[in-house]
């Protein structure tokens, strides 16, 4: 008999076992796996059916003792079955033993199940290994993420350590039926949230996947409950930290997520409803303004103009472009400098773009920074 280890399910390897000692390797493992099911729910911590720290692949180098809690493998529920499953998370494509050089993190969930055969997953060759008629006959691996199955190449857990958590989403499932995974990048920052449900042993867990290169929330949810929106904050990269947020909210109970259009917003700003109260950089001068509509943000003289010609927030920010360097202005309202800043915003009246003219105030006082203040709006287009 041969043994063999499958790419389709990773981390599980069979070893050859001569035929002689079949029956007794049958009966033995049969004893195991009952006696393990018998015991699952006893103590506070679920003892593993078998060792399975030993079928996982060399190169899988697992989580820290203190990101993954006192068991490698952590036991879960989220297929309305009475079986515990057993999820791994774990570096892979690691480069070298600095923890610097360390790969992303993905994970695996061991599934207990009774017959695997109709799914095509791996049997002996001689002879099939589930025992018909018996609870926890086989543990199938099915992989979270990375993997790359049809709706699955979205990408991976985290850059550093995860915590999750289960949630009930369908009140008419048995136990919870959502595994929720908040991935970490460094400095403890959440970039990345994974929904996973179960699509039943052929297909193993479809996942919902949000990935913000600066930040993920969930605003207003508390632990245990579900997840129903998902704003991502991905960084611009630029001079006042600003970043392109999208909102994700649930359609029904299924992992079915619709996104808004993007819009940009400040980074810090928790829900990108709030902006500084004295923005730096007059293109933060502008869509601090937008936001919040702070009459502070605008010379007195010019009120009246900007107010008429933008009556309302807009419904988003498209698009902020301004000249790099800023024109020495004259010696009107007290102005150093002059910056033109471009905006494309969403209105009730469709796509409009506005070029703003933002002026630099000469500071009154000794210890007093300048500060831009919008002198004027004109409508492109």
């Amino acid at each position: 008999m041969r043994g063999f280890a499958s790419d389709r399910w990773p981390g599980l390897r069979l070893f050859p076992v001569p035929a002689p000692r079949m029956s007794l390797f049958v009966t033995l493992l049969f004893v195991l796996l009952a006696t393990a099911s018998c015991n699952l729910f006893k103590g506070k911590e679920p003892e593993l059916p078998v060792p399975l720290i030993e079928y996982i692949p060399d190169d899988w180098q697992l989580l820290d003792a203190e990101r993954r809690g006192k068991l490698e493998f952590q036991g879960v529920n989220i297929d309305g079955d009475e079986e515990t499953e057993w999820l791994l998370f774990f570096y892979y494509d690691n480069i070298g033993e600095d923890p610097e050089t360390r790969g992303p993190v993905g994970g695996i969930i061991y599934d207990a199940q009774q017959d695997t055969e109709p799914y095509g997953l791996p049997v002996f060759e001689e002879q099939v290994i589930p025992f018909p008629y018996q609870p926890s006959a086989f543990l199938v691996p099915y992989r979270l993420l990375p993997d790359w199955r049809p709706d699955k190449g979205q990408g991976y857990l985290a850059e550093t350590n995860v915590k999750w958590e289960e949630a009930r989403v369908d009140k008419s499932n048995k136990g919870n039926d959502e595994l929720i995974v908040i991935g970490y990048s460094p400095d403890d920052v959440p970039t990345r949230l994974s929904l996973f449900r179960w699509n039943g042993a052929p297909n193993g867990y479809g996942v919902a996947h949000f990935p913000g290169s600066y930040r993920v929330s969930t605003p207003g949810r508390k632990p245990g409950q579900p997840v129903e929106a998902v704003l991502t904050k991905d960084n611009l990269n630029e001079r006042s930290h600003l970043c392109k947020q999208t909102e994700h909210v649930r359609q029904g109970n299924a992992l079915n997520f619709s996104a808004s259009d993007p819009t940009i917003v400040f980074c810090q700003s928790p829900t990108g409803k709030t902006a500084p109260e004295q923005p730096t950089y007059p293109e933060a001068v502008v869509l601090a303004w937008l936001i919040t509509r702070n009459s502070e943000l605008v010379l007195p003289d010019s009120q009246p103009q900007v107010t008429q010609l933008v009556p309302q927030s807009p419904k988003r920010v498209v698009n902020i472009s301004y000249w790099g360097e800023a024109e020495t202005a004259d010696t009107q309202n007290e102005a150093l400098s002059r910056v033109i800043v471009r905006t494309v915003i969403e209105t009730d009246f469709g796509l409009l773009t506005y070029e703003w003219k933002v002026d630099e105030q000469r500071p009154k006082i000794v210890g007093e920074s300048s500060r831009w203040r919008i002198a004027a709006v004109e409508l492109v287009q």
